[in-house]
């Protein structure tokens, strides 16, 4: 039995697109794998009840049989740690929750994935945190190994590998750098690697930025922007990969939409010229703002086209700031981010030396 434990330093770093990838392939090799997220200090109530998309994708991706309550033992709120903080103790007891939960999952599986929490700092409230985690796999007599998923940015992102060793020790596997830049996979690929090796940090993968993994949905989009899509509403789980402004005259509009394909528009209510230019190039929605509606010739080219058009209440300016903030943070959750990270794993990802540290053979 072997547990690998996954985790981050910071949100939005790839670490669910890890947990998916791995799983997924391990199974592929002939391997059962197992999969629980041990804590989570973000959770949302649905229903009443503490909720984990992620979790729900994961026992859905991987065909896991255990409940969700035993896959996610231990889901806090921001009004439940606030109610720990006054001195509640009613439904206490995490440590010994996870514990059973984890002996549960242990059984019937080669290996078990952890995925851990959004950084290396959550969970210390409940004595929950990485350590406490690791020590409780010890406890259970299989020791977690772990697997830092990290966002490179540029050169001063190195800190963050550092960090990962200083806090785990020896619990510390090695790291997978994420969403490089082209520009410095290189350097990366080099310099870098080689830096962790020799400060004992196992390398298992350099995984270059991709737009597609970067991208978000138009649904994304209409809920980030409090927006009412008018037509083509089934077309919420599309995926935009470019965001692009419709400011210009009509004359330049045409040659600048086909610089992008699978984008989102944004553009007055009152702008028909551009709004009819960008049907024309590969575009996934219109985001039509200052809750101006468009020509009705509009909604029925889009009707036709299966373009969404959504009429936001902002003006460009701000729609264009809500809409940014959207990409490189959008949940790992549809087929075609899942294909083109696994086929990226299974290029770069030094499986071998994974199966070998674990002591499975693949």
């Amino acid at each position: 039995m072997a547990t690998l434990y996954v985790l981050s330093t910071e949100t939005y770093s790839g670490k669910t697109a890890v947990c998916v990838s791995l799983g997924l392939r391990m199974r592929d090799d002939g391997f059962d794998v197992g999969y629980m997220k041990p804590v989570n200090m973000g959770a949302v109530l649905q229903a009443g009840q503490p909720h984990d998309e992620d979790v729900v994708f994961m026992k859905d991706v991987l065909g896991l049989p255990e409940p969700l309550e035993t896959l996610a033992p231990v889901q806090l709120t921001a009004q439940r740690i606030q109610a720990l903080l006054m001195g509640e103790t009613a439904g206490s007891g995490f440590v010994d929750r996870l514990r059973q939960a984890y002996r549960t999952v242990l059984d019937g599986h080669d290996a078990v994935i952890l995925e851990g929490a959004s950084n290396l700092r959550e969970g210390y409230i409940v004595e929950l945190a990485p350590p406490d985690l690791a020590r409780i796999a010890r406890e259970a007599g299989n020791d977690a190994h772990g697997l830092a998923v990290i966002r490179y940015d540029d050169a001063r992102s190195v800190d963050h590998f550092l960090a990962a060793q200083k806090r785990l020790g020896d619990t510390l596997l090695g790291v997978v750098v994420n969403n490089v830049p082209a520009m410095h996979m290189e350097f990366c690929e080099t310099v870098l690697r080689e830096f962790l090796e020799h400060h004992g940090i196992g390398v298992f993968a350099v995984l270059p930025r991709q737009r597609i993994l970067q991208a978000t949905t138009v649904g994304e989009l209409a809920d980030g922007l409090g927006a009412e899509i008018l037509v083509r509403a089934d077309q919420r789980d599309e995926l935009v990969e470019n965001l692009m402004v419709g400011a210009m005259g009509v004359d330049q509009a045409l040659r600048y939409f086909r610089r992008r394909a699978n984008k989102a528009v944004i553009t007055g209510g009152d702008r028909s010229d551009i709004q009819s230019a960008a049907l024309e190039t590969s575009t996934k929605c219109l985001i039509l703002t200052g809750n101006l509606e468009p020509a009705g010739v509009i909604l029925s080219r889009a009707e036709e086209a299966g373009v969404a058009v959504m009429l936001a209440p902002q003006d460009t300016l701000a729609a264009i700031e809500i809409a940014e903030s959207y990409f490189g943070r959008s949940r790992f959750q549809q087929h075609a981010k899942i294909d083109a990270f696994r086929q990226l794993m299974d290029q770069r990802f030094d499986f071998a030396r994974l199966y070998q540290a674990l002591g499975l053979s693949g």
